[in-house]
């Protein structure tokens, strides 16, 4: 898959469009590293960030054995 590829070459993996709990989880069974999607956050305006500290949540996988939060 795309996620080993990565891995080879020493690069993460982004997904999109996450929508759901589910997906989430099974992106993280598959090594993804980093995700974004509706599930969580939607899009906002630019006005409702600050210039140079706009807030990006950013969810890592867990690492083995741990649960997603």
């Amino acid at each position: 898959s795309i996620c080993h590829v990565a891995r080879a070459m020493g690069l993460q993996t982004v997904a999109e469009r996450v929508e759901s709990a589910e997906v989430l989880e099974a992106l993280a069974g598959l090594g993804v590293a980093y995700a974004q999607g509706f599930y969580l956050a939607e899009p906002r305006p630019l006005s409702d960030f600050s210039l140079g500290r706009a807030h990006r949540p950013v969810v890592r996988r867990p690492a083995p054995g741990r649960p997603l939060g």
